[in-house]
Protein backbone atom coordinates (compact mmCIF):
# COMPACT_ATOMS: atom_id res chain seq x y z
CA UNK A 1 0.00 0.00 0.00
CA UNK A 2 0.96 3.87 -0.58
CA UNK A 3 2.54 5.79 2.17
CA UNK A 4 0.72 8.79 2.99
CA UNK A 5 2.83 11.57 4.82
CA UNK A 6 1.27 14.00 7.58
CA UNK A 7 1.78 17.57 6.79
CA UNK A 8 4.48 17.48 9.88
CA UNK A 9 6.47 15.13 8.00
CA UNK A 10 6.68 16.77 4.46
CA UNK A 11 8.11 20.15 6.40
CA UNK A 12 11.10 18.82 6.91
CA UNK A 13 12.89 21.47 4.71
CA UNK A 14 13.25 19.17 2.01
CA UNK A 15 10.14 18.16 0.05
CA UNK A 16 8.53 22.11 0.14
CA UNK A 17 9.52 24.20 -2.94
CA UNK A 18 10.07 27.69 -2.73
CA UNK A 19 8.39 30.18 -5.11
CA UNK A 20 10.60 33.05 -5.77
CA UNK A 21 9.34 36.19 -4.60
CA UNK A 22 7.82 38.36 -7.21
CA UNK A 23 9.28 41.91 -7.62
CA UNK A 24 6.31 44.78 -8.42
CA UNK A 25 7.24 47.25 -10.82
CA UNK A 26 6.33 50.85 -9.88
CA UNK A 27 6.14 53.53 -12.30
CA UNK A 28 8.39 56.96 -11.76
CA UNK A 29 6.38 59.88 -10.42
CA UNK A 30 5.33 62.85 -13.05
CA UNK A 31 6.35 65.91 -12.54
CA UNK A 32 4.51 68.81 -11.85
CA UNK A 33 5.38 72.14 -13.54
CA UNK A 34 3.73 75.32 -12.57
CA UNK A 35 4.07 78.02 -14.96
CA UNK A 36 3.70 81.49 -14.69
CA UNK A 37 2.78 84.48 -17.09
CA UNK A 38 4.41 87.81 -16.61
CA UNK A 39 5.20 90.55 -18.71
CA UNK A 40 9.35 89.90 -17.90
CA UNK A 41 10.49 86.95 -19.12
CA UNK A 42 10.34 86.14 -22.89
CA UNK A 43 8.52 83.29 -24.42
CA UNK A 44 11.92 81.73 -26.20
CA UNK A 45 13.69 81.74 -22.52
CA UNK A 46 10.93 79.58 -20.91
CA UNK A 47 10.72 77.36 -23.83
CA UNK A 48 14.73 76.47 -23.95
CA UNK A 49 14.62 76.62 -20.23
CA UNK A 50 12.06 73.72 -20.91
CA UNK A 51 13.75 71.74 -23.38
CA UNK A 52 16.71 71.65 -21.17
CA UNK A 53 15.32 70.50 -18.28
CA UNK A 54 13.13 67.97 -19.93
CA UNK A 55 15.09 66.56 -22.66
CA UNK A 56 12.95 67.39 -25.38
CA UNK A 57 13.39 69.27 -28.45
Amino acid sequence: MSERRTNKETRDGFDLAVAEAQTKVVPPPLYRVVLINDDFTPMEFVVDILESVFGMQ
